[in-house]
């Protein structure tokens, strides 16, 4: 019966914690444009892939459309004209 109590126990309290550290890690749409104009400080360019997590997760909203200009800004930079435009 402790058993069985302890377990359920456990389960529940490790399914809180979680899900609390999922939601916690998730950026506002704030903290995603600092972000931005962290990465871009001096004319630094960061890595595609952290831009288009930033494109995907605020699509349609102000850091979306920002992290889609900055990544074609990415690709041009690149030489990718294609991918840019």
């Amino acid at each position: 019966m402790h058993r069985k109590f302890f377990f359920s126990f456990t389960l529940l309290l490790s399914a809180s914690v979680l899900f609390t550290v999922g939601c916690a890690a998730q950026q506002t749409e704030e903290q995603a444009l600092e972000s931005l104009r962290q990465m871009t400080k001096d004319g630094k360019l960061p890595p595609e892939g952290v831009v288009a997590n930033i494109e995907s997760r605020f699509a349609g909203k102000r850091t979306g459309a920002l992290a889609k200009l900055l990544r074609a800004r990415i690709r041009f930079e690149n030489r990718d004209f294609a991918g840019a435009a």
